[in-house]
């Protein structure tokens, strides 16, 4: 009797690696879509190209985010060798159409890594996969971090002769493509992304939702996405023509999955996937009934990056806070091994022709500032770009400049879930922002509160604890009205909570700026909220909410 042994298993992870070369290097929104969806793309398509390969067995898809894939299969080593080739080959644009002729012009800008290890039954698998980083991470030390094939259309001779890109600035061009209905100069690879990316303008987001690729339209650009004139909605023409840019990065997913097994990491990886998928669900379905959040047909949705861990969204300014509550409470339940996985924000309100590589940057580091008081809860930072400049420091001295005396101890905040509802639970689309649009509306009391809360300010030190004397009350003659905002007090801390004063434990700050922090709390818990309200006055309504839009 012959018995047969079982070809060895191995573990492969592909991984997208130098990334900022072909999202950060211009503004342009089908060029940086182009660039992201295609490093996601590609992970994706690698595994039916796994299982296509000859002597390959027993294929399982482990994790597939946005730019990383990790599979486990079996083959002999001579094929498994081969496998490693004809990835590289697909990834590098030199396979024919495995992963789609358009995707492939893409691809060679991209630096992608692949290893493979044997799963030996005497290695523990956290130990095989870390063994394949560090082969991947030698591989990423070993290949360019910019694409140099754009070099070709240069004339050596001449190099007058030969334009720079116009959107880029930096690589020869040697092509023209209409940009805004005028003619301009595109390097090959600005080209390529562009072409891509808007081929994938609506039937990305359609495909991640389950839908045919044309049942939901977007806008073509950021004007489209906000630009408004109706009469009837002045709350919302007060925001026209500006933008939310709303970044969310999740805190210790790598570190989380890394002492898991494979079979966990597989399950929490469709888990992720699934609240991702519900997510998008959710913003288009309370897009597409809502007037305000449309342009004719199409929905006012941008999506610039959908990582595994990492997300970045444009709306209009006025469904920015909205959208950003809307995927906290979509993100709810997400955890490993019973510990709850948090996310990290940054939320920019600005205007449409604010260069997006800039503002998108400013977001990340808002949700990187968040992290640094705790990784362990929900926290986000919002900004607001209205009459100065970009800021050109870190965000901690930006505030400090902007808020002075109190702007060294300003908080992270926590978003609102469908949990501190009261009422009901259910409806998690109705958020204390509508409490607060529906007491304000027709109220012109905007200076009589900003004066309370200059006075508060000026008063400011470590011993508050109430909030400001509501005197504007006083200036108001209807007594209809003074009963509509008499509990503005408490709304205004509802709709703005910070970081509680336990999780300031967590903190990564330094042990001295985080005793400050806890010694000025009592005020700053009292003031920033009134501060943050006043400056996101035009900003804080719901378009997303039931009933009439």
């Amino acid at each position: 009797m012959c018995l047969t042994i079982p070809e060895p298993a191995w573990l492969l992870q592909v991984e997208a690696v130098n990334i900022d070369s072909v999202i950060e290097d211009t503004g342009q929104l089908s060029v940086r879509r182009g660039g992201s969806i295609a490093m996601r793309e590609a992970v994706h398509a690698v595994n039916k190209v796994i299982k296509s390969t000859k002597g390959i067995s027993e294929v399982e898809e482990i994790r597939s985010g946005g730019s990383t894939g990790l599979f486990r299969f079996r083959a002999n080593e001579n094929n498994k060798t081969e496998l490693e080739g004809t990835l590289r080959g697909h990834l590098n644009g030199s396979g024919k159409s495995a992963l789609g002729e358009n995707l492939g012009k893409v691809l060679p800008q991209i630096g992608f890594v692949v290893s493979a290890v044997e799963m030996e039954p005497s290695t523990a698998e956290v130990v095989s996969r870390r063994v394949l980083l560090a082969k991947n991470r030698l591989q990423q030390m070993r290949i360019p971090s910019i694409y140099f094939g754009d070099l070709e259309a240069a004339h050596d001779d001449s190099p007058e002769k030969t334009p720079a890109c116009f959107l880029e600035g930096c690589r020869p061009a040697s092509s023209k493509k209409k940009i805004d209905k005028k003619e301009e100069c595109l390097s090959r690879s600005v080209h390529a992304r562009y072409q891509y990316g808007a081929d994938q303008k609506n039937s990305f987001i359609n495909r991640e939702m389950g839908c045919p690729p044309d049942v939901n339209k977007f806008t073509k650009d950021l004007k489209d996405l906000s630009e408004w004139s109706l009469k009837e909605s002045p709350e919302v023409a007060a925001c026209k023509d500006k933008i939310a840019v709303l970044y969310f990065d999740g805190n210790h997913f790598n570190k989380h999955q890394a002492e898991l097994s494979l079979n966990k990491v597989m399950e929490f990886d469709n888990k992720l996937r699934e609240k991702r998928t519900g997510l998008l669900k959710a913003l288009v379905n309370s897009f597409k009934s809502k007037e305000t959040m449309k342009n004719g047909e199409a929905l006012r949705l941008e999506v610039l990056l959908w990582g595994g861990d990492e997300i970045l969204l444009v709306v209009p300014a006025w469904a920015g806070f909205a959208t950003l509550h809307l995927f906290y409470q979509e993100m709810e339940g997400l955890e490993i091994n019973g510990v709850s996985l948090t996310h990290a924000g940054g939320l920019v309100f600005c205007s449409h022709n604010t260069p997006i590589q800039r503002v998108s940057r400013l977001a990340r580091e808002l949700a990187e500032h968040a992290k640094m008081f705790s990784r362990n809860v929900d926290l986000y930072f919002p900004l607001l770009l209205e009459s100065e400049d970009y800021p050109t420091e870190r965000i901690s001295r930006h505030w400090k400049r902007r808020y002075e005396k109190c702007g060294a101890h300003i908080l992270p905040f926590k978003p609102l879930y469908a949990e501190n509802m009261e009422d009901d639970k259910d409806n998690k689309d109705m958020y204390k922002l509508d409490s607060f649009s529906e007491k304000i509306a027709g109220i012109n009391i905007h200076g009589a509160f900003r004066r309370d809360v200059v006075k508060f300010y000026n008063s400011y030190e470590r011993t508050a604890t109430k909030v400001p004397k509501m005197t504007c009350m006083e200036e108001v003659g209807d007594s209809r009205e003074i009963e509509k905002i008499e509990d503005i007090g408490k709304i205004v801390s509802d709709i703005f909570p910070l970081i509680d004063k336990a999780s300031l434990q967590d903190s990564a700050l330094s042990s001295s700026v985080q005793q400050e922090h806890e010694e000025y709390y009592g005020a700053i818990r009292a003031l920033q909220p009134w501060l943050f309200a006043l400056e996101y006055w035009e900003y804080l309504q719901n378009p997303l909410k039931r009933g009439k839009p």
